[in-house]
């Protein structure tokens, strides 16, 4: 029970401290913490210890409470997401069903943590000591830096998403297809192929846990304003992953590793989106946690089972981490097989063999989502690779597969090398926010050297290992994305673990050590300046509590149009044309930009304009609206849009009978933006 009494202690006294800070200077968002915390922890907690369970016994006993806890946590919830998968593709979404199985997942897990603690007392009895902990707490007090992030990723998911960011266009992605898409299948019963948005195909294990709390809570907007606290959650966990990744360096490097991973403003900034990107995090600093630990068994040749039981982890959390997000197949999963390669006093034919169970362990975590795509589209990466599996599956045509590739290739004027390279200084290293922040790129540098002068041969490997790793993802960051600084946030993972090696072990007594932690401290403060100011001009009034139901009400300026569809009688049912984010709206279904637009393909598929209403009334819609600003919006930039679906489109269904009902404009607008209109009946 020490470790208890150690380290729940501190984090306690932590949480209190941000707490406190977050009550007085935001109480709204203590307020909104308050009431959706708990529902977060039911989903993600229960997940976690039911992965208390998936460790065997007799790892449990001799390990230290973190290496059982944490990898415990993302072998849980990759288990849930994975079964939720499962059982929503067999349709087998039922609100009782699910709530009674977290119940019990939550009771098997506090029975196997009871068993462990039991059983490490016995073991503590035996030899003296208790197995396997670690008592470094020097420099606790270093994570005092963090208060300041922490206290801006609860206020970030304090506002319902849509809210945050302007750079993200308020969430759009969200609400088109990462809350969206968990909607429907909760509404529905059951996961299936959506043919009006393409989205709906991405690997979705973060996902998963917003579909639970679409399920539990049988309500859209107090489940979307769940969803930012997940995603809030796995930000903590994320740190905790690099905390631990960053002990394998030595002493202070877990304090090293977590603080530059939490100071970084992008994990605040996600907790302010229902995106993917914290669960991509924590996978892959489970993964590098498990890789390097298994590089430290395989220095003092201790390689066998436990080597061996730490790869699996590695690939296995690898996968989950590809399971999030695509990117992270050449991000993650591939450039940290570049540890393996170079585990010192191991044979080539040992190395061989560990990176194949490694790449088998990653494949057979992230092949259900593969295995769904086949099934449902008949391409498992689709709408990737589609000229060699060549899906068109129901609403994706090759136009669709056109716009695709060119919205989602560079622009032309940024495929050249050097400006790709100009890109990354922009977007990056002088990214307007700085949420990496110049002291991470420093501090990985420092221990890129560090590492690279020790005397001892594994500290070297180490550096260089990282250092591969960062070299890839920038070469992939380059070469395979369209350049967004968000696809960046990954190159937090070799960072951090670089600035780990430049921190530990490092005398605080000493003028050097006093250095070091006084630029982590001016690091984290330059980082917090940056992440306020971004706050301070994009935070709601009073830093949280803004609703989900302000948008369903159209009280949000730019959204009275949702308020207004919202407001239509029951036996209603909309076509949004150019809106594709359905989110908010009660009854309303939509086409994202690349999949065929319903409306365009009515007027196309019918020999006159009274025929293509009479087609449109067939499918049960009552009312069509069009955005005529997103649509603008959408053919100014690479995506495009249908081309049939004009002005005078509309004009000429006007005349053969459809009901002009209700046009909105912005101030200062003379044309509307939106305009609602009622099919005959």
């Amino acid at each position: 029970m020490s470790w208890a009494s150690g380290y729940s202690g501190r984090v306690f006294l932590f949480c209190a401290i941000i707490m406190t800070v977050t009550g007085v200077v935001y109480p709204g968002a203590l307020l909104s913490l308050m009431e959706h915390l708990p529902a977060a922890l039911g989903v993600v907690g229960a997940a976690g210890l039911f992965g208390v369970c998936l460790i065997p016994r007799r790892m449990r006993a001799r390990n230290e409470m973190s290496w059982i806890l944490l990898p415990a946590f993302g072998l849980g919830i990759g288990s849930v997401c994975l079964l939720t998968l499962g059982l929503g593709a067999a349709g087998l979404l039922h609100r009782a069903l699910w709530a009674a199985l977290l119940s019990g997942m939550a009771l098997a897990g506090i029975v196997a943590v009871r068993r462990t603690l039991r059983d490490r007392a016995t073991a503590s009895g035996q030899t003296g000591a208790s197995p396997g902990d670690k008592r470094d707490h020097r420099g606790s007090w270093v994570w005092l830096l963090v208060t300041p992030f922490a206290v801006a990723a609860i206020v970030a998911a304090a506002h319902a998403p849509g809210f945050l960011w302007s750079e993200e266009g308020w969430g759009y992605d969200a609400l088109e297809y990462h809350l969206q898409m968990p909607r429907e299948y909760a509404e529905s019963g059951r996961i299936a192929y959506a043919p009006h948005n393409v989205y709906a195909n991405f690997p979705a294990n973060v996902e998963m846990l917003y579909l639970l709390g679409f399920v539990l809570r049988a309500d859209v907007l107090r489940a979307a304003e769940l969803a930012p606290y997940v995603h809030l959650l796995l930000a903590v966990l994320t740190v905790g992953a690099a905390w631990l990744a960053g002990r394998e360096f030595g002493s202070g490097g877990g304090a090293g590793c977590g603080v530059v991973t939490a100071s970084a403003g992008w994990l605040a900034y996600f907790c302010g989106l229902a995106y993917v990107e914290n669960g991509l995090l924590f996978f892959g600093f489970l993964a590098l946690a498990c890789l390097l630990r298994a590089r430290r068994c395989a220095e003092v040749s201790e390689a066998g089972n436990e080597g061996r039981a730490l790869v699996i982890g590695g690939g296995a959390f690898a996968g989950l981490a590809c399971g999030c997000k695509y990117p992270g197949v050449p991000m993650i999963l591939v450039p940290l097989a570049t540890l393996i390669l170079l585990a010192p006093n191991s044979s080539w034919g040992l190395r061989m063999r560990r990176c194949a169970l490694y790449f088998g362990v990653a494949g057979a975590t992230f092949s259900p989502w593969l295995i769904k795509n086949a099934v449902m589209t008949g391409n498992p990466v689709f709408p990737l690779a589609n000229a060699i599996f060549e899906a068109y599956p129901p609403g994706w045509t090759a136009d669709s597969q056109r716009r695709w590739d060119t919205g989602h290739a560079p622009a032309p004027e940024e495929r050249a090398v050097l400006a790709r390279a100009g890109m990354f200084v922009r977007r990056v290293l002088l990214d307007p926010d700085q949420r990496i922040g110049p002291g991470a790129w420093i501090l990985a540098g420092l221990g890129l050297w560090r590492g690279w002068t020790r005397r001892r041969e594994a500290g070297r490997i180490h550096a260089l290992g990282l250092g591969l790793v960062l070299l890839m993802q920038l070469a992939v960051w380059g070469g395979a994305t369209h350049l967004y600084a968000r696809f960046a946030v990954v190159f937090l993972i070799p960072l951090a673990g670089l600035a780990a090696s430049a921190v530990s072990d490092v005398k605080a007594g000493r003028l050097a050590g006093f250095g070091v932690i006084a630029f982590l401290a001016g690091s984290c403060l330059f980082n917090a300046v940056f992440l306020f100011d971004l706050g301070r001009r994009e935070f709601a009034p009073g830093g949280g509590g803004a609703r989900a139901a302000w948008f369903a009400e159209g009280t949000v300026p730019g959204f009275e149009y949702v308020g207004r569809v919202n407001a239509l009688p029951d036996s209603a049912s909309v076509l949004l044309v150019g809106e594709a984010r359905g989110m908010y709206f009660r009854c309303a279904d939509y086409d994202v930009v690349f999949n065929e637009n319903r409306l365009g393909r009515a007027v196309r598929e019918t020999k006159s304009d009274s025929e293509a209403l009479n087609a449109l009334r067939r499918k049960g819609w009552t009312h069509v609206l069009v955005h005529w600003r997103e649509i603008t919006r959408l053919r100014r930039s690479r995506y495009g849009f249908d081309p049939d679906v004009t002005p005078e489109l509309l004009a000429r269904l006007v005349q053969a009978g459809l009901v002009h009902a209700e046009s909105f404009r912005l101030p200062g607008d003379e044309r509307p933006y939106v305009d609602l209109y009622e099919l005959p009946r």
